[in-house]
């Protein structure tokens, strides 16, 4: 008897999603699995490492809150945090609020979407050691994100279809 082969490469398997109460519907879930993985693929080929693994945490603005507290000591919501494991090829960790980010999207007059992408970047950047806690160091950062995001065009990710919050 064969065994079925598989149908998705076995490298897409580097990237692992999780979305949990993240205020997206689920509708919109597979997209944003897919454009999530292409980005970080993509960047992760682009830096030099391809065969490094990650994981990706959509979660709720609590549950960032909670993971800021715990682990860096600020009691408040954020749009990204990072968690490095200081090891290959597992670099670690990336948690992604999507409810602070599209309200700080739309606060601040960008797409939503665009922002989400940027985060990815970000994140992974900060997997691999890039910081902005100088100028010098924060401009060389900036300059990398955005030759990481230059590929996509302006609209890196797809609709993300979010559930309206209850008042």
């Amino acid at each position: 008897m064969k065994t079925r082969q598989r149908a998705v490469p076995l490298e897409i398997d580097r990237i692992a999603i999780r979305i949990r109460n993240s205020g997206m519907q689920a509708v919109g879930r597979a997209p944003m699995i897919y454009a999530t993985r292409h980005i970080l693929l993509t960047s992760l080929d682009a830096l030099g490492h391809p065969l490094g693994q990650l994981t990706v945490y959509y979660c709720s603005e609590w549950r960032i809150q909670q993971l800021n507290r715990d682990f860096l000591g600020n009691d408040a919501p954020t749009d990204v945090l990072s968690f490095p494991s200081g090891e290959t090829p597992y670099l670690g960790d990336i948690a992604i609020s999507l409810r602070y980010t599209e309200r700080r999207a739309r606060e601040e007059g960008r797409p939503f979407e665009g922002d989400v992408a940027l985060l990815l970047v970000h994140g992974l950047l900060h997997l691999l050691g890039h910081d902005h806690d100088t100028a010098a160091r924060k401009k060389k950062m900036w300059k990398q994100q955005d030759a990481l995001l230059a590929p996509f065009g302006e609209h890196p990710m797809p609709p993300i279809p979010m559930v309206p919050k209850k008042r």
